[in-house]
């Protein structure tokens, strides 16, 4: 009896062992059939991927086509004065900026629309379109040393890709800030590039920074912008006039009727 209940015992047990077996070898199937498909996708996603790699870089080696409309030309410095005749301070912008589209598409024309944003923009550029680097930071520094030269001044230099919106924009214009209550804007230099116009702001702030009424507590170029040129730099300023004296009626009558 009891050897016939061993040999019963051993049957179940290489049984069980036998199931037990053939559902691992089940789960490595299944395992090996999902990671297949996971490198499949993979490898799909990778060809997908080299693909449209490779069409760029087609587009890349396509040249672009050149303007041939006149209208899409570069103007040149007589025209855009005939064009903008009260925007005298082109005559002293160099090749590099002359020839930016930019240039004459928009900031002209926003310029002319709004009058210079009814003249609280001014343009006070070095003269020589042919102007080196320090001819056109030393013009700059006399510039915004000229606002406090006979009066307290309180001034911020900055740089812009678009004067007339930093001077009037409704978010975050000049215009609006009820607390400076910023007289103008004065710009310094027109550059090709954000970098160059950041360079003349940075230099300005190393000036100027721990003089009374500058308001610059950066030291400059921290908002490159991505636009196209042209750049300025300016200042913004609000010179502190003295208050006027105020006479009364009666030493005013007095003064008049002394022989």
């Amino acid at each position: 009896m009891a050897k016939r209940i061993r040999s019963l015992a051993s049957v179940l047990w290489d049984t069980d062992l036998e199931a037990s077996d053939q559902e691992g070898y089940q789960i490595q199937e299944v395992d090996a059939v999902q990671k297949t498909r996971r490198l499949e996708k993979e490898n799909a996603d990778l060809l997908a991927e080299v693909t449209h790699l490779r069409q760029e870089n087609t587009l890349l080696k396509i040249p672009k086509p050149r303007p041939t409309e006149p209208s899409q030309l570069c103007r040149t410095r007589p025209e855009l004065l005939r064009t903008w005749p009260l925007q005298r301070w082109v005559a002293s912008l160099g090749e590099d900026v002359l020839r930016l589209p930019r240039l004459w598409q928009e900031i002209l024309p926003q310029l002319h629309d709004s009058n210079n944003c009814s003249e609280r923009i001014l343009f006070d550029l070095c003269k020589s379109p042919k102007a080196t680097a320090s001819t056109i930071l030393s013009h700059a520094e006399r510039t915004v040393e000229n606002l406090f030269k006979k009066h307290p001044a309180v001034f911020k230099v900055g740089i812009s890709s678009n004067p007339v919106k930093r001077w009037s924009h409704p978010l975050y214009g000049y215009a609006l800030d009820k607390r400076e209550c910023w007289l103008g804007m004065k710009i310094l230099a027109a550059c090709e590039t954000s970098f160059s116009a950041a360079l003349v702001e940075s230099s300005l702030i190393r000036i100027f920074q721990n003089s009374p009424g500058c308001r610059n507590d950066r030291p400059g170029g921290e908002t490159p912008s991505p636009d196209e040129g042209p750049h300025f730099t300016y200042v913004v300023y609000r010179i502190l006039l003295p208050p006027q004296k105020v006479v009364s009626p009666a030493i005013r009558k007095q003064a008049i009727c002394q022989p």
